[in-house]
């Protein structure tokens, strides 16, 4: 075989089983995870306290909520309602998460149960959440999430 047919097939292996340029050390990834999985612990914490600060600096500025019934809800409308605290959970209980990291962008899937008052109305609900996190300037922020109601008893 010519030595110059050895040496094009040889950079093209490599090309190929060479890791993509933004693959994460294991260890980077673990950590990744580890500080999303933290954020969205903590962002059921915020919701519960009305921690506006927090969710302030968790929202990207363009983050639109789709709601469970079908609506959206914009990310400044959202931040008042738990800042006049028309929502007021008494807790959020996050399970079955589920981190996807690529590269910098985060797609967490989880269920969420919560129970609480909206607008003075009490409740109590599960929902299947999927929410898109976004590093940027070496913070994770929440940039889409979407809530779908889980009936009772068919939480899985």
């Amino acid at each position: 075989m010519p030595t110059r047919l050895c040496s094009s097939i040889a950079a093209s292996l490599i090309l190929i089983l060479a890791p993509p340029a933004n693959a994460q050390a294991p260890a980077d990834h673990d950590r990744d995870k580890a500080e999303v999985a933290q954020l969205i612990d903590q962002w059921a914490q915020a919701r519960v306290q009305g921690n506006t600060v927090f969710l302030e600096q968790f929202y990207d500025a363009d983050l639109r909520l789709n709601q469970m019934n079908g609506g959206v809800i914009e990310r400044k409308d959202d931040i008042a309602l738990f800042a006049a605290r028309l929502i007021r959970p008494e807790y959020i209980r996050d399970t079955d998460l589920h981190i996807a990291l690529f590269g910098d962008t985060a797609v967490v899937s989880l269920l969420e149960s919560l129970k609480g008052t909206y607008r003075g109305v009490p409740g109590e609900m599960s929902l299947r959440m999927l929410d898109v996190l976004v590093r940027r300037d070496g913070r994770w922020q929440l940039v889409a999430s979407q809530s779908t109601p889980i009936p009772q008893g068919g939480n899985k």
